[in-house]
């Protein structure tokens, strides 16, 4: 995945943070190991920020109507979301 880290810095969700009018149209039901990927926004990735490096590890990819689900559970996490995906 390209510019993975780009993304996700523009995609991230936290507790102080706020996701932006596109992304809450397109993902939602948004948690630590899972996220929802809604009709019509093309492919997205369940991600999560790991760390003090911030290390990503992604989901499977969701289509439209899918849920993108983390393998395990993570300690650590400081920040997750939905990434577009290819």
């Amino acid at each position: 995945m390209k510019n993975v880290r780009e993304l996700i810095s523009l995609a991230a969700v936290d507790s102080a943070m706020v996701p932006d009018a596109n992304a809450a149209a397109c993902w939602g039901q948004i948690t630590q190991t899972k996220g929802k990927n809604y009709a019509g926004c093309g492919a997205a990735r369940h991600f999560v920020a790991v760390g003090a490096s911030l290390q990503i590890k992604t989901g499977k990819r969701a289509t439209a109507n899918k849920w993108s689900y983390e393998p395990v559970c993570r300690a650590g996490i400081r920040k997750y979301g939905m990434v577009r995906s290819q």
